[in-house]
């Protein structure tokens, strides 16, 4: 059959592929398809059993070519070889070798929209491209993924570990998530164990980042869920760890809170040096959510804490945490019922799993404005009353930038769902 032969072949309109035995080549065969595509077959006989080898689309494939590799797997089953096993296996050396070349920022990229789409919140799903966009791929992006090893990870972690930890601890975890993608698509061997893993691996090469322990802190993941539960516990102590939350301040700030110390008209709170940590001032900008908050609250006459506890007298420490701990058995409570395991559930540190403590809702701020946010370092740090710079700079300074830091209040606010 010649090559005008075979382009003047013809499906008969009946149902099914047809074939046309060409005759050049034993087995070899025109496949057309009820619509009238087309394409080569290869029949060849291995060990008794029939081996069908697409040789590809016609025209596209020509006549003299379909012939050649028909012949070639003719030869190859002659000689005892299955052709189809053959180029299975080829293809999955290709693809071996392709996965070996695969660099670290395209399997995080292949692996970021499973894992985004596994966020309720947008601004998670962002944060997780972020952080990996700022920390990880300028230093291991181009690296194959099969090759990044513990020193790889040590590069991205150790220049942040210390001055941002809450960054640094998750930035370890996706690194360690992306790196477990990899070697479940094959992209890393089987046996090799993952150099971003904590226990038993960076716990042992990674300083310790603070000196006497961190308090449990909120993950930035969990900030809206754990407010909106904080929202429908009742009692002055919820409201006051409330307003707590959303003006990032320390305990004793807001306990100690005075309407005195309270200007509605100009949305902020001025807390005296007296009640401040560092012996100075601090003023908060006020957020609308915590605007109102704070108009909700009941005013008794004669009471000049906004927050009173019992019998007048300013709340403790302990009555907010107690707030905290009412949430987490609650939460420990409901696992229970649904058959989950209660001592992961609630609102936990990422890395000790502790149940989070109000004190480290102040992290977990810091980590917004750097992470989602992008405010700048000097902003949060105002807002959280702590001292920036040397002297020399701030001489510089000039004012406390409330108004610039009323923008980060609103978008905090915004971001815990308030």
């Amino acid at each position: 059959m010649s090559s005008e032969d075979v382009k003047a072949l013809r499906h008969d309109g009946k149902p099914g592929n047809r074939l046309f035995f060409i005759g050049h080549v034993k087995g070899l065969a025109l496949q057309i398809t009820p619509k009238g595509s087309r394409s080569w077959l290869c029949r060849v006989t291995v060990d008794g059993q029939r081996r069908n080898i697409g040789l590809g689309p016609y025209p596209t494939i020509s006549l003299s070519e379909a012939k050649r590799q028909a012949q070639l797997h003719h030869a190859k089953a002659y000689a005892g070889t299955d052709p189809l096993q053959a180029r299975e296996e080829a293809a999955k050396a290709r693809e071996a070798e392709r996965a070996k070349a695969l660099t670290f920022e395209e399997a995080a990229r292949r692996f970021l929209p499973s894992k985004q789409a596994g966020l309720r919140n947008k601004k998670h799903a962002a944060q997780w491209e972020s952080t990996l966009s700022e920390y990880v791929f300028p230093i291991i992006g181009k690296k194959p993924v099969a090759e990044v090893d513990v020193e790889d990870v040590q590069k991205v972690l150790l220049p942040i570990w210390l001055k941002v930890p809450e960054t640094a601890s998750r930035v370890r975890g996706r690194i360690e998530a992306v790196l477990n993608w990899a070697r479940v698509m094959k992209c890393r061997p089987a046996n090799m164990a993952n150099p971003a893993s904590w226990k038993g691996n960076l716990e042992h090469v990674l300083p310790e980042q603070r000196k006497g322990g961190k308090h449990p802190a909120l993950r930035l993941e969990q900030a809206a869920d754990w407010f909106a539960a904080l929202r429908q516990m009742p009692g002055t102590a919820a409201r006051a760890l409330e307003l707590q939350t959303l003006c990032a301040s320390r305990s004793g700030e807001i306990r100690g809170l005075t309407w005195g110390e309270v200007d509605l008209e100009r949305a902020v709170i001025t807390i005296p040096g007296a009640r401040m940590k560092a012996g100075e001032p601090h003023r908060i900008a006020l957020s609308s959510a915590a605007m109102k908050l704070i108009q909700a609250t009941p005013r008794t006459p004669g009471q000049p804490l906004v927050f009173p506890g019992a019998q007048g007298r300013q709340l403790s420490d302990m009555s907010l945490s107690a707030v905290v701990r009412r949430m987490q058995a609650k939460a420990e409570a409901e696992a229970i019922k649904r058959g989950d395991e209660p001592g992961k559930a609630g609102w936990r540190d990422v890395e000790t799993g502790k149940p989070a403590v109000p004190h480290a809702l102040r992290s977990t701020f810091r980590d917004f404005a750097s992470e989602i946010g992008h405010f700048p370092r000097e902003l949060a740090e105002l807002a959280l009353a702590h001292r920036i710079g040397s002297k020399a700079e701030k001489s510089y300074w000039r004012g406390d930038m409330l108004e610039r830091r009323r923008p980060l209040m609103e978008a905090w606010a915004e971001f815990l769902g308030a």
